[in-house]
């Protein structure tokens, strides 16, 4: 694979020409646990959409017991640019998707959806 970058994606662009700016929702789905480099795993995926200029929000679904938690062993010990919200989870995947878009702005055109 001459010739080819070590990262898959070398530059944030949008597909297809579409709008630049911060338009968009990261809803975060945050059922598991773990540490990757003595931070919690979620950590990791709230510091990229954090840093990626298309996003706008982020909301964070979860068990409404971890909110607590969370803000004391994640969103306390990192620096964010952008507001974060939570949404309780759901008895399915599908519930918690579902709670999470309900929660994201009315001002976001776009919205990803990340399993962390």
């Amino acid at each position: 694979m001459s010739g080819s970058s070590t990262c898959a994606c070398a530059e944030a662009r949008r597909v297809g020409g579409a709008a630049s700016g911060a338009d968009t929702c990261a809803v975060i789905l945050a059922g598991g646990t773990g540490e990757r480099f003595g931070l919690p795993l979620m950590s990791w995926s709230v510091m990229a959409f954090d840093h990626a200029t298309s996003i706008s929000s982020l909301v964070i679904v979860c068990a409404p017991d971890k909110v607590a938690l969370i803000e004391k062993d994640v969103l306390a010990n990192l620096t964010l640019a952008k507001p974060v919200a939570f949404a309780p989870s759901g008895a399915t995947r599908q519930d918690s998707v579902f709670s999470g878009l309900s929660a994201v702005p009315d001002d976001a055109r776009l919205i990803a959806v990340h399993d962390s």
